[in-house]
Order: C-alpha cells, then sequence, then structure tokens
C-alpha cells in the first residue's frame, strides 16, 4: 500500500498546526502594534489620552504568563520607548501622565528587561519631569523641616526608636480633589522607582538626589499611605548600598524619615514594617 496519502495528511497537519500556532501569537503581536501605532501618532491630547487609556488597560498586573505576554510583546515592539516618548511630548497633561505612569510601572513589574529600557533612553528624567508637573508641594501640606537630636534622644522605649527622636509634622491635608489626582501619580512613580532600584542596571540612575528628594517628600506628604511607605523603604533600603548614596541620605536625616514610618505603622500593617525596620536598621 502507498504510503504517499498518509505523508500527504501528516504534511497537512503539520501545516495546519502551524498555522494554527502563528494564529495564536500574530493577534497579539498585531494589536498591540496598533496600539502602539495609535499612540505614537496621535495628533491631539484627546487622541493621545484615548490611546494611552487603552494600553495602560490592557496590560494587567496578575502575575500570570498571559499578562507577561504582553508586556513582553509590548518591550518587542518598542513600546516602552514609545510610552516614554509621548509621556515627554503630553506631560503637561496630567491625565495622560497618570495613565502612562501606571502603564511603566506595570511593565517594569512583568518584564524585567523594561528597566534597562527605561535607564537606557532616559526614562527617569521624564518621569520626574511628568510628576513634578503635577505635584503638590510641601508647602500646600503646611509641612516643616523635621528637628533631629540624636545626641539628646531618649533610650529605646522612651518615645523614640532605637534611641532616634523625631518632631512630628502636623500637615495641612489638601483637598480631596487635590489628592485625587496628586495621589494616584506618585504613588505610581515612587512605586516604579522602588522597583527600578532592585537592578544594578538602574539603581545608579534612581540614586540622584533629585529621585530621593522625590520620594522623601511624597512619603512626608502621605505618610499613612501603606503602598507609597513601603515602595519608599525598598527604595531607599537599595540606593544605599551605595555608600556615597548612604552619606548623602544620613545628610537629610533619613534616620529620622524612617523613623516615622515605623512609628506610623507600627501595630497596622507588617508589610510596611516589614520593608522599613530593615531600612531603619541599615542606616543606625
Amino acid at each position: 500500500m502507498s504510503t504517499e496519502p498518509a505523508a500527504e495528511n501528516d504534511a497537512a497537519a503539520g501545516g495546519a498546526q502551524q498555522e494554527s500556532d502563528t494564529q495564536l501569537t500574530l493577534p497579539l503581536a498585531t494589536h498591540v502594534k496598533a496600539m502602539l501605532e495609535d499612540l505614537r501618532d496621535a495628533k491631539t491630547l484627546t487622541q493621545a489620552v484615548t490611546a494611552m487609556k487603552i494600553v495602560e488597560k490592557f496590560i494587567d498586573v496578575l502575575d500570570s504568563d498571559k499578562e507577561r505576554e504582553k508586556a513582553k510583546t509590548i518591550l518587542e515592539l518598542n513600546g516602552v520607548s514609545t510610552i516614554v516618548v509621548a509621556l515627554w511630548k503630553w506631560a503637561a497633561s496630567q491625565e495622560f501622565s497618570m495613565f502612562a505612569l501606571a502603564t511603566l510601572c506595570d511593565l517594569v513589574y512583568l518584564e524585567e528587561d523594561t528597566k534597562k529600557v527605561i535607564v537606557d533612553i532616559g526614562g527617569v528624567d521624564t518621569v520626574l519631569m511628568a510628576a513634578k508637573k503635577h505635584s503638590l508641594t510641601d508647602v500646600a501640606f503646611g509641612l516643616e523641616e523635621d528637628i533631629v537630636n540624636r545626641e539628646n534622644a531618649p533610650a529605646a522605649g522612651g518615645g523614640g526608636f532605637l534611641g532616634v527622636t523625631t518632631k512630628r509634622s502636623k500637615p495641612k491635608v489638601p483637598t480631596k480633589a487635590q489628592q485625587t489626582k496628586d495621589l494616584p501619580l506618585k504613588s505610581n512613580v515612587v512605586g516604579l522607582l522602588g522597583s527600578l532600584s532592585f537592578s544594578d542596571v538602574s539603581r545608579v540612575v534612581v540614586a540622584n538626589e533629585d529621585c530621593t528628594d522625590f520620594v522623601m517628600s511624597t512619603m512626608r506628604q502621605y505618610p499613612h499611605h501603606s503602598h507609597m511607605q513601603k515602595w519608599g523603604c525598598i527604595y531607599f533600603f537599595q540606593i544605599s548600598k551605595d555608600l556615597e548614596v548612604k552619606k548623602m541620605l544620613e545628610d537629610k536625616n533619613i534616620v529620622t524619615h524612617l523613623a516615622k514610618v515605623v512609628d506610623n505603622f507600627r501595630g497596622s500593617d507588617p508589610l510596611v514594617l516589614e520593608k522599613a525596620k530593615p531600612a531603619l536598621k541599615f542606616f543606625l
């Protein structure tokens, strides 16, 4: 009996399988490419915001293979660069900046190589530039300079933490309308800088004074925001592996700053304390 029909069937089956595999991957790449082109080619702010929202909603931070594949596809199609360039172009829009920063946070979480791309294209400077355009300053919160007196600090158990005493600021909380826009934007920036601090490639870049001042100020403005405080502590712990950075932070009263975090979350949020205590002890 001839085996030719069987061979033909096998070839047909193989061709069908190859076509099926292509169909499984092609739609994702095609869809992502179209989204990124809409973002890149946006001529008006309305178009840009709409395109950025679509990209942001496309990604879910669920730790799943599906979401990681989405992030990887965006990275491979130069999506990170497209988003950073668009953020620079449309930074005057707070709404656009919020969605762009949220998207970058998700991408960094899902795809490790995103960090290197952000650093290589100067994305950290763009992120800070956009964030500062729309951030409430310390003055808006009525914050004053903290006073530290470690030499005369009470012993542990006497109101301080590990021999550290602090003067508590009493912030004048901005209106709900102000916080609604300011808080998520800053939360994403602190989370992004914290994530970047884990990588040897990007840690040096995010350890500059502009970044440290932004994170410290933001943590002081929202002292009871768990996400902000956790990622801020992670950030300071990671970048302080460099001795020069550690000295710079000590000059900025980082001990007092971290002691407040421990004090604020003692007995209320173990996840924050899990990051805050090691960070504080590292400086003592």
